[in-house]
């Protein structure tokens, strides 16, 4: 535990906050969670649930936690007994220890952090005597060791006074008295001298462990050390010997176990082999016998061991009612374009996420935050466009002072200092005002910005069905009579290939499964075969729906005439991928009903397939629920 506190205090930040990870190694310390207060008839009432519910909020943090901010949090929650207990921890653990200066002060936190547990532990310590034992150590003989030298009140740097507190504490021993012998108990040799077993197993029987290789020594070689009467490699195996058989004699039942024909890992060394002690038994019991003893033949037993590769298998999961249940609950809902992504990526990521609403561990994010950094890219981007609301906008009205002030509120309003590593904050510092000055050069103009950041809601008919839909439009604007829908994408874009909405058999074959198929009864083995099929062709020809469902619901909200929808790639120079391409008015009528017919599919796969399986693809990598399915 006091190692954990330095290694707190060592990583704490100027303004006092700490690092999550240190944090939580001392909050799960044993010694912190058996602290209690004493409830109703005395029964003592432990920490432990409450820096549970700390923990919690710690991981849904941010890397450096501040203890005040993290008490207002959590205090409304708690009695006031805890909170005066939590004020103790905060006092030894956190504050005392990265205050001190001189190693009198250690000595003294170390005192009174020791008392403070003592008085706290209730009847801890009565149950554990080790503990007890190294808490008198500590008391007694650390303690003046820190604070009775010519050093004591000399000030050292905080690593370096650190150091010298661990040393101390590492040459501290703790004596104990070891149990009687008895169930398993894993020796050397030699600890098995005058001692009786039921049953002994030794490991590694092997020559070159038992009785092991001699050292060469090139001073006082075997030969001349028999000369000079000092103890030599024949004596030594003697001993070994001794101990050996006589562990034998003392016990019941003894096991050799050891591998043969083994390569060993040194240089010019052969293979292993038994020792010679066992070929000795083993020629003692064939002498016995008369006969030769065969690898398999008892007691020479050969241990064997199968082993097989687990087979891929993709996980799979029934259409239970409760699943079917909530499913429904899904589509007579709210849908939205992620949701359908989640979907057509991977139902049975969809099933977990969605239906059965497991949550993922949540753990401080130590790497870079790709989720904040686009809402400060798209909170910038919205202070920008919004005095041209209803304008028409041209190149140059945006100037680059104009554009960096507000990169640089959104920067700030977002917090990005605490939430990123200081390496990805200065290239974003950097490197962000310079990509949006690059999208803003290669904007369309002259355009109207017709509305920012807009929600949309629209009721599509697909099949029988009506569903209802809700989405955020980043940015509409009309465009040479048309409106156009634009989507910013900070991380990589996803394309759909024109080629997609030329192929006519392809949307034909779509248009007749969504015409016949029968949406209000049971369909057969067959329908749904063929429209797992068509599921599956639309899942590995259309990267994502979130483009053709804006469209559909805008035209289903009457926004009239339609022009296109685009992605525009942020991380880059700001280029646009537009969702259509060039085509003529007929062409995008079209387009636009195959967008339905995309959406019509999933809906359709979503109400009716009678088993959820998960689809492996570059999504597993950053999935939460990947390891369920053993993949």
């Amino acid at each position: 535990l006091l190692e954990a506190v330095l290694q707190l205090c060592e990583k704490r930040t100027e303004d006092g906050r700490y690092y999550w990870r240190n944090l939580l190694q001392c909050l799960h310390h044993p010694y912190l969670n058996m602290l209690g207060i004493k409830g109703e008839q005395g029964i003592p009432t432990h920490l432990r649930k409450t820096l549970r519910r700390l923990e919690k909020s710690i991981r849904r943090g941010s890397r450096f936690v501040h203890w005040d901010s993290l008490m207002d949090e959590c205090s409304h929650e708690l009695s006031q007994e805890v909170v005066t207990l939590l004020d103790g921890i905060y006092e030894h653990v956190l504050q005392r220890p990265c205050t001190a200066s001189n190693l009198d002060e250690m000595g003294t936190w170390i005192l009174d952090f020791c008392n403070f547990l003592l008085r706290n532990g209730n009847d801890m310590w009565r149950r554990f005597p080790l503990d007890a034992e190294a808490m008198y150590r500590l008391v007694r003989h650390t303690v003046p060791r820190l604070r009775q030298n010519c050093l004591a009140h000399k000030s050292f740097p905080i690593s370096t006074l650190y150091n010298i507190v661990r040393q101390i504490l590492h040459e501290e021993r703790v004596p104990f008295e070891a149990e009687p012998l008895m169930g398993l108990q894993v020796m050397g040799m030699l600890e098995t001298r005058l001692l009786h077993f039921d049953r002994v197993f030794i490991v590694d029987a092997t020559d070159d462990k038992l009785p092991g290789k001699p050292a060469q020594d090139p001073l006082l070689p075997d030969s001349l050390r028999q000369n000079l009467g000092l103890p030599n490699v024949y004596g030594r195996e003697q001993t070994v010997a001794y101990t050996v058989y006589r562990l034998c004699a003392g016990a019941k039942e003894v096991h050799f176990s050891w591998q043969e024909g083994i390569t060993r890992s040194s240089l010019f060394d052969g293979k292993k082999n038994r020792s010679r002690f066992v070929e000795q038994l083993i020629w003692q019991e064939e002498q016995r016998r008369g006969d030769l003893l065969s690898p398999g033949q008892p007691p020479l037993m050969t241990a064997k061991c199968s082993v097989r590769p687990v087979p891929a298998t993709i996980a799979r999961l029934e259409r239970a009612p409760a699943l079917d249940r909530a499913m429904g609950r899904i589509l007579t809902g709210e849908l939205s374009a992620t949701l359908l992504d989640t979907y057509l990526q991977c139902p049975m990521r969809f099933v977990r996420q969605y239906l059965c609403q497991l949550k993922p561990l949540h753990e401080v994010n130590e790497n870079d935050d790709p989720i904040a950094v686009g809402n400060c890219i798209h909170e910038a981007l919205r202070m920008m466009f919004e005095p041209y609301l209803e304008k028409e906008l041209h190149q140059g009205d945006i100037s680059r002072e104009t554009m960096q002030a507000c990169f640089s509120e959104a920067f700030e309003k977002a917090e990005l200092r605490q939430k990123l590593p200081p390496g990805s904050c200065l290239m974003l510092e950097e490197t962000a005002p310079v990509r949006l000055w690059r999208f803003l050069q290669n904007q369309h103009t002259p355009t109207r910005i017709m509305a920012l950041e807009e929600n949309l809601k629209a009721i599509l008919t697909l099949g029988v069905h009506k569903y209802a839909f809700c989405g955020r439009l980043d940015r509409l604007e009309r465009r040479e009579g048309l409106i156009y829908i634009l989507d910013y994408k900070t991380g990589y874009i996803k394309k759909f290939h024109q080629k997609l909405w030329k192929d006519a058999l392809f949307f034909q074959h779509i248009e007749e499964l969504c015409t016949h198929f029968p949406d209000n009864g049971r369909p057969t083995g067959s329908e749904l075969a063929t429209l797992d099929v068509v599921f599956k062709e639309i899942r590995e020809r259309v990267p994502s729906v979130q483009l053709p469902c804006y469209m559909a619901m805008a035209h289903a909200a009457n926004f009239s005439p339609l022009g296109d929808a685009a992605l525009v790639e942020l991380r880059e120079n700001g280029k646009e991928y537009s969702l259509f391409g060039n085509m003529d008015q007929e062409e995008r009528q079209k387009a636009l009903h195959f967008c339905t017919l995309f959406l019509c599919v999933i809906v359709l796969h979503m109400r009716h397939m009678p088993w959820f399986s998960a689809l492996p693809s570059e999504y597993c990598g950053c999935c939460s629920y990947a390891s369920m399915c053993n993949i």
